[in-house]
């Protein structure tokens, strides 16, 4: 959906990104690993890189353009939303995006709201063709 819009560098920053939330909180389920394997064939991501911890990430991100940070809160939602299990941990690490994004509450929740469309979108479609 957005891989225009990243270069190289950041698309694997993102994947790795993801990643690195998804086993934050020990529970590496099947939601969140089918979510990162849609993401590296997005991306074009072969091997998930070993750059950073998930901070260190999020610090490079914090230095890009508001729609990068966007692209990448967009992602970060979704996958904490699709295991609908909220751990500490991924709570920690996402109070600390939006801190270093700057984007504003009206920002964060908009993405929330796009999240829950595109997960009912895709529910949808998933039932549709059932």
């Amino acid at each position: 959906m957005f891989s225009n819009e990243l270069d190289f560098e950041q698309s694997e920053k993102l994947v790795e990104l993801i990643y690195k939330m998804a086993q934050i909180d020990s529970q590496y389920d099947f939601d969140e690993e089918s979510f990162v394997e849609q993401l590296k064939f997005e991306f074009n991501v072969e091997k998930i890189p070993d750059t950073g911890s998930v901070n260190d990430l999020i610090d490079y991100f914090s230095s890009k353009s508001e729609k990068i940070k966007k692209i990448v809160l967009f992602h970060v939602i979704y996958l904490i939303d699709s295991d609908q299990y909220l751990s500490e941990n991924e709570t920690e690490a996402f109070n600390y995006l939006t801190d270093q994004f700057e984007l504003g509450s009206d920002i964060v929740d908009s993405a929330k709201e796009l999240v829950k469309d595109v997960m009912d979108v895709n529910l949808r479609l998933s039932e549709y063709i059932m």
